[in-house]
């Protein structure tokens, strides 16, 4: 079903009256909640602490380290070696590899300054923002689709990867891109960076197959204000949705005072360009909505007449004057309403309103291929601009609606449920996060006027409970993201049951920084990454001030920081290592994302991201998998599953020879030589004598073994296919539709004729053409046939039809073997005749390698079926085994498993 269908369908079920509720307010709280909670409190930059070993500190960062060694009697491990510095920062900055040259200069590098000027380069790299906008994606639960059931994708939402991007890329101060998110709609000038940033609300998930729309509203805000509270606040604030916080001052009216910022807006596909959008487009878009709403207004209110006489009193009251017991009342009633004019089949609406959508539709559609949209959260009541919002999926779609926005108020739930609306609610912040002038500002006559760009200002304004809050938790996620921990070690959950920071003063003072230096992300790494508590060696092999005790015992967790904390590279720097070390990878910068099942050697962050169903490595290596809720630190696992995926994957298999190929094009025939190029790429560094040794007897031995069968087989890397209807042939009967389902990778192909209608027994004629990605060279594969109810198969060499090589032909239920083509294959094309297409037709096509043994071909069994009900031809796509790597490429890919290149060194 297309966009525009389910438009239609749900407009009519979503209800004239969306969520409106009266004025007024609850009453006061008699106890305001009060903490001596250290998150809580206001924000005192802490002194820099005079220590003995005055000569090792670089950067602040390191008094406040070493005040803490002191105080345990532990000293610091001594400076890494230059070659693991570099490849450290290259992971934590870019995440990446450092090159052999890069690697090279540094080393020989004598300056006292070189390690300062590496970290600036580093900085200034355009993939820097790659790697740290990962982190951020993690924090703003990114995905670009919609969740639940339906999980419609959202194909414009890479506009929000990109600017996260570019935000860390040009050091955009946070509050501004905090501001950004929360209100780049509100946000005077306008422009195209402020609508597209507050993606971070529009990726809420939308139930839009939820019968209700007030309960699909309701999760969409209780997601926005439990990732804006974690991800900024650092505060579990979704457990005071149902009841007051159990262990946090926060109560259950803070979190729907928080919620009533979000209310008056919606995520959607918004049209970029602001006042460069031409008068017909907004015209277009404006009298689309328009009959929308009339249609659903008149269905909705012919089925309220069959209502009872209570609900059609309530039905006609103006929202202002409902009550809460009212509103209630109205929001179950509704629901029920919704369902029972509509459904999911709009089947109220009149053939002449469908035709009159149609007609609006027509028009929309001139215009879509040629606009600039974002998936985007737009608010018509409180934005200054006008802008027009597009189609988007679902039963239930959402409608920028400025009537029904602008009266908009928000409920506090009893026990969190949207159907049991207690008391009203104006738009506030958390009271002890708040100031006096704060709390009082919230008189009858102002808040209506409260806008989310006042609540991102609240959050960032120096001086107050919440900006001190904001800034420890960023300067803690920063510190976590280089350090594996952060000083706080839950950066979810500053609350009471949340870790106490190991070092209070050293997070306030990097707090104090941080909004000192106008909010610079880039100043407190580089307070960071230039001590020497960040270029410290990971060994472990140190004793005390004391001479007698081990840091091991005293400090096992290194809390402290008497050492580096090794840890592991996330999925995502995983295989983008793999891809640079083997000289693959894409260093494009931006644009739409790689489509899901679509081969690429982009980085990782530029795939698509498809809510709950990331790609197999970021599954394996514990990225976040729901992509539902704001990810604040991610697990590590160790798992068999892990290295049996890189040791067998298409891709792993397929780097390593393109790794041992760049390797034998720099050094033939030496193999001394090509361990230790092997070695440098991949550790930064020469093999050690054993090392060397074992490395090169290795590839002496495996290469004097014989190969298996005879000559290699060749390997068929992948295999992409594309669908063409071709014309029928002259005696056949009008063809239907035929849709390829086509996987995520190698496996059955399935053709439905009728489109996806299994039912139709009538018989057809079409012709299908599936085309090779790459040529396949197929004089040394064959091609196998079963035919069954297939009177003619047929296969092209390259496009031309002269060159037509015939496969088989036969009867129902007999088979036949075709012969190899001599040619490289570019498509091939196989035509149904109507007389032979009937009810059982089951048709396999399988392309796998040959191997002649003796002078007979080995062939592997194709797989049978069971399903002889099925008319829709199955196509089965066979791979036999790959061609046996060379032990150079066994020996590259054995080197990308090692523990030494999985973890920041």
């Amino acid at each position: 079903m297309d966009h525009f269908r389910f438009f239609v369908l749900g407009v009519v079920v979503c209800g004239f009256t969306n969520v409106t509720v009266a004025t007024g307010d609850s009453p006061p709280h008699s106890n305001e909640p009060r903490s001596s909670h250290w998150a809580f409190q206001p924000l005192v930059r802490s002194e820099v602490p005079q220590v003995k070993r005055s000569r090792w500190v670089r950067t602040s960062v390191d008094a406040f380290v070493l005040a803490r060694l002191e105080e345990h009697e532990l000293e610091p491990s001594p400076v890494a070696p230059r070659h693991i510095l570099l490849r450290r920062l290259s992971a934590n900055l870019l995440g990446l590899p450092a090159s052999q040259a890069a690697i090279k200069q540094f080393t020989e590098e004598s300056s006292p300054q070189a390690y300062q000027q590496l970290v600036e380069r580093l900085l200034d790299s355009p993939h820097y923002g790659e790697r740290w906008g990962r982190h951020w994606l993690d924090v703003a639960r990114f995905a670009e689709s919609t969740g639940f059931v339906e999980n419609h994708n959202k194909p414009h939402f890479w506009r929000y990867r990109d600017w996260v991007v570019d935000s860390f890329n040009t050091d955009k101060p946070y509050d501004l891109f905090l501001t950004q998110q929360l209100a780049g709609d509100e946000l005077v000038p306008y422009a195209d960076e402020n609508l597209i940033a507050t993606g971070f609300l529009a990726a809420a998930r939308l139930a839009s197959e939820e019968l209700s729309c007030v309960r699909q509203e309701d999760a969409m805000y209780v997601d926005m204000v439990n990732a804006t509270s974690s991800a900024m606040l650092g505060l579990t604030m979704g457990c005071a949705q149902c009841h007051d916080h159990m262990f946090d001052p926060l109560t259950q009216k803070d979190y729907f005072r928080l919620q009533a910022f979000f209310l008056r807006g919606y995520p959607g596909n918004v049209v970029l360009g602001g006042e460069q959008v031409s008068e017909e487009v907004h015209q277009a878009a404006a009298g689309f909505y328009d009959l929308n709403l009339q249609i659903r207004k008149r269905v909705l209110e012919e089925g309220v007449q069959e209502e009872s006489a209570e609900f059609q009193k309530i039905w006609s009251m103006e929202p202002v004057d409902r009550s809460p017991e009212q509103e209630a009342l109205f929001r179950v009633r509704r629901a029920a309403l919704n369902i029972r004019v509509a459904g999911c089949n709009g089947f109220r609406v009149k053939e002449d309103e469908r035709k009159r959508l149609d007609d609006a539709k027509r028009v929309i559609d001139k215009y879509v291929p040629e606009l600039k949209q974002a998936w985007a959260f737009y608010s018509p009541v409180t934005s200054p601009h006008r802008l027009s919002t597009l189609l988007m999926a679902g039963n239930f779609p959402l409608i920028h609606n400025v009537e029904e926005l602008g009266f908009r108020q928000a409920y506090l739930h009893r026990r969190g449920d949207p159907y049991q609306t207690e008391v009203r609610v104006k738009p506030g912040f958390p009271a002890v996060l708040s100031l006096p002038d704060e709390k009082n500002s919230m008189a009858e006559d102002r808040a209506s006027e409260k806008s989310r760009l006042e609540l991102a200002r609240w959050l960032t304004r120096r001086g107050t409970p919440a900006a001190a809050l904001v800034a420890r938790v960023w300067v803690n996620r920063i510190w976590s993201y280089h350090f594996g921990r952060g000083l706080v070690g839950t950066p979810g959950n500053f609350g009471e049951r949340g870790e106490r920071p190991t070092h209070p003063k050293l997070l306030d003072y990097l707090a104090s920084e941080l909004i000192d230096s106008g909010w610079s992300t880039k100043h407190i790494q580089r307070l960071i990454v230039k001590s020497n508590t960040y270029q410290q060696s990971a060994s472990a092999e140190l004793a005390t001030t004391d001479g007698q005790s081990y840091p091991q015992l005293s400090d096992p967790d290194n809390r402290l920081y008497w050492r580096w904390p090794t840890r592991r590279l996330e999925a995502e720097v995983v295989r983008d290592m793999m891809l640079a070390v083997s000289g693959q990878l894409d260093n494009s910068v931006g644009g739409p994302s790689v489509p899901v099942g679509q081969w690429s050697n982009r980085r990782s962050i530029y795939f698509f991201q498809r809510r709950d169903a990331p790609r197999e490595m970021q599954a394996l290596f514990d990225a976040p998998t729901a992509m539902s809720a704001s990810c604040a630190r991610r697990q590590v696992s160790t798992s068999p599953l892990q290295p049996l995926f890189l040791l067998n994957s298409q891709e792993s298999a397929a780097w390593s020879e393109k790794f041992a190929q760049n390797v034998i094009s720099q050094s033939p025939e030496n193999k001394a030589e090509q361990v230790g190029l092997v070695f440098e790429k991949v550790l930064g560094r020469p093999p050690d004598a054993s090392e060397q040794r074992e490395a090169v007897s290795y590839l002496e031995f495996a290469m004097m073994e014989p190969l298996e069968s005879g000559a290699p087989r060749p390997q068929i890397e992948q295999v992409d296919f594309s669908v063409e209807q071709q014309e029928p042939y002259s005696d056949a009967t009008p063809r239907p539709s035929i849709v390829a389902t086509r996987p995520s990778k190698l496996g059955d192909y399935v053709l439905h004729r009728n489109g996806y209608q299994d039912h139709t027994p009538e018989p057809s004629a079409a012709t299908v053409t599936y085309t090779f990605k790459q040529p396949v060279t197929v004089a040394e594969l064959e091609l196998l046939v079963h035919l069954n109810g297939i009177s003619r198969v047929e296969g092209y060499a390259g496009d031309a039809p002269d060159e037509l090589v015939s496969i088989g032909e036969a009867s129902t239920s007999e088979a036949g073997r075709g012969k190899p083509f001599p040619q490289e294959l570019a498509s091939v094309a196989f035509a149904f005749s109507p007389e032979k297409c009937r009810q059982g037709t089951i048709f396999r096509f399988i392309v796998r390698e040959t191997v002649k043994v003796d002078g007979y071909a080995n062939y592997q069994a194709y797989p049978r079926t069971k399903d002889h009900q099925r008319i829709s031809p199955t196509i089965y796509l066979v791979p036999d085994a790959p061609r046996p790597m060379s032990p150079l490429a066994k020996f590259c890919q054995a080197m990308m498993n090692l523990n030494e290149f999985f973890y920041v060194p």
